[in-house]
């Protein structure tokens, strides 16, 4: 049995219902990333941003962001630390709620703990 075309509605509350859903999205998308060593974010205490190499050829500047659910996504590589080493301070608004574990990559691509503080602290190599 053919299906009856629907009528079609308003477009003005289409368009509507439109925007609210792209205005829904647009908040729920993850925030732009900071960069740390940006003079008008925060800057490094300890370290630096790491060069290219043979074993990370293509590595990304250290940088944080706020994600869908409300946290915190840290990325990038940074170079010249030791295990303990204060890397940087984030500013208020980019902090966890509770001190929470990280990861970074030393040098070589290994694996390292890291922990970012509810102060803001993040340090380089401590489990």
């Amino acid at each position: 049995m053919p299906r009856t075309p629907r009528p079609v509605g308003d477009p003005h509350r289409s368009l509507a219902r439109a925007h609210q859903r792209a205005h829904n999205l647009e908040r729920r998308s993850p925030g732009p990333y900071k960069f740390v060593g940006d003079p008008d974010f925060c800057d490094f205490i300890t370290g630096r941003n790491a060069d290219p190499s043979a074993q990370v050829p293509n590595p990304s500047p250290f940088a944080i962001r706020h994600t869908l659910g409300a946290g915190l996504e840290i990325v990038g590589d940074v170079t010249d630390l030791a295990p303990g080493d204060l890397v940087c301070i984030f500013p208020v608004g980019y902090r966890p709620l509770k001190d929470r574990p990280a990861s970074c990559h030393d040098d070589n691509g290994n694996y390292v703990a890291c922990r970012f503080l509810t102060t803001g602290h993040f340090y380089y190599g401590v489990p």
